[in-house]
This record gives structure tokens, C-alpha cells and sequence, in this order.
């Protein structure tokens, strides 16, 4: 614990200590922004990833666009994104931060030099795969990468439920997550190679995000549940 400040010379080593305190409820790897900050343009760039899956479906098949055409236009993209990262986001981890679009920059790149479409449409199952390794790398380096979204979701979590207890929740829903990675890049590989353009889209631009939000909200009610009895069970304990 860092010690008052004094009068004399002792405001450094105030300030010292305070640096030295480590910040806690952030997993190892978990960085405050996945993003390149909460400007305009990180706002964009997020919207784009998001519809990543529409904007190809809508390129490919309605506006006809020919694979080396749409590869520049996704690797400039990747290239924006990976200069906004770099230039707004300082905090540790920073690979994390660039894994979407070095994925987005070598799908655009592997589209230009083989003219073939079916690149494009690697990309959720490519995502699925590192955020299944990141997470799952998580359950061996806790706390849970889902740690610190438990705290986001119900603020007095930490406050109601032990920690023991809150690691454990946040083992089980990264397990929950990794299930969820691999089921879904094996349907996006699948709906790649083996299914239409229009088959690809309807599932990885519309069931696939249908899905995620399923699981995140039952978390979400979950975690909301737990500190709800966790309440009740302590109101009914008698004082003492």
C-alpha cells in the first residue's frame, strides 16, 4: 500500500507508488479496446468488421464486383484500420488489437494474387478460429477473458459474489464461447465451400450474429441472476 504523501519530498514517491498499483479485474490479454478509439472513424471501421459478412454477400452477388477489385478495397481497408490502431491504442497486448484486420489485410491479399472469391469468405471462419484460440488460452492463463465482461454486465458482481465464485462463472461461459467458435467456423468452412454465395450470406451475415446474441444475452440474464440471489440468500441469513 502506498504510504500518505509528506510535505517534504515525499510527493514522488507518492506518485510512485500509485504507478506501481496494479489494476485489477482486466484478464491477462483482455485490452481495454479492441479498437483504434472512440472516435468517428473507430466507430466506422467496427461497423464495417460487423458487416463484413452483408458488404461481401452484397459485392459478390448483387453488385458483381470482380474478386481483384474487391481485394484492394479490403486491403485498404485492413491497412486503415491497422494505422488507427496503431496510432490510438497504447495499451499492452497490442497484437490482439491488430489480429481482425492483419486477417482482413492477408484474405485481401491471397484474393488478389489467386483472383478467386472464395477467400473473401474465409474470414468468419479465420475469426472464429483466433477468438476460439484466445479465449481458450485464457482458461489456462486466468482469470476467463470472460472475467472482465462479467463485470461490465452486472457492476456489482464483484461487490455481491465471491471472486472464487466469479472465476469459476467466467470459466464456464469462455467454455460456452469456445463450444460456440468452433460449432460456428465449422458451418462458416462449410457454407464456403460447399454451399451458395447466398446460402454463405444468409448464415454467416445473419444466423451466425443471431446466435451471438443469444448467448450473450442469456449470459448477460445469467450473471444478472446470480448476484440477484446471491442478495436474497444474504437477507435471509439472520444478523448476529
Amino acid at each position: 500500500m502506498c504510504s500518505a504523501p509528506r510535505e517534504s519530498g515525499s510527493n514522488e514517491s507518492g506518485e510512485a507508488g500509485k504507478s506501481e498499483t496494479p489494476r485489477r479485474g482486466r484478464a491477462p490479454g483482455f485490452p481495454a479496446k479492441f479498437g483504434p478509439g472512440n472516435s468517428l472513424p473507430h466507430y466506422i471501421v467496427v461497423a464495417i468488421l460487423v458487416l463484413y459478412p452483408v458488404l461481401i454477400f452484397c459485392s459478390l452477388v448483387i453488385f458483381k464486383m470482380p474478386p481483384r477489385n474487391l481485394s484492394l478495397a479490403v486491403i485498404f481497408f485492413a491497412s486503415v484500420y491497422v494505422f488507427l490502431s496503431y496510432r490510438h491504442y497504447h495499451g499492452k497486448n497490442r497484437w490482439m488489437v491488430f489480429l481482425c484486420p492483419l486477417i482482413l489485410f492477408g484474405i485481401g491479399l491471397a484474393a488478389f494474387l489467386i483472383n478467386s472469391s472464395c477467400v473473401f469468405k474465409l474470414y468468419p471462419a479465420l475469426a472464429d478460429l483466433a477468438y476460439g484460440i484466445i479465449f481458450g488460452m485464457s482458461l489456462f492463463i486466468p482469470p476467463p477473458i470472460v472475467y472482465q465482461l462479467g463485470i461490465l454486465v452486472a457492476k456489482d458482481i464483484k461487490k455481491t459474489v465471491s471472486e472464487a465464485r466469479l472465476v469459476s462463472l467466467s470459466r464456464t461461459m469462455t467454455i460456452i464461447w469456445c463450444v460456440f467458435f468452433v460449432i460456428d467456423g465449422i458451418i462458416a468452412v462449410i457454407t464456403t465451400f460447399a454451399a451458395s454465395d447466398t446460402v454463405w450470406g444468409i448464415y454467416n451475415a445473419g444466423l451466425s450474429y443471431v446466435n451471438m446474441g443469444l448467448i450473450f444475452a442469456v449470459q448477460f440474464l445469467y450473471y444478472k441472476f446470480v448476484v440477484k440471489k446471491e442478495k436474497s440468500d444474504r437477507k435471509q441469513i439472520p444478523d448476529r
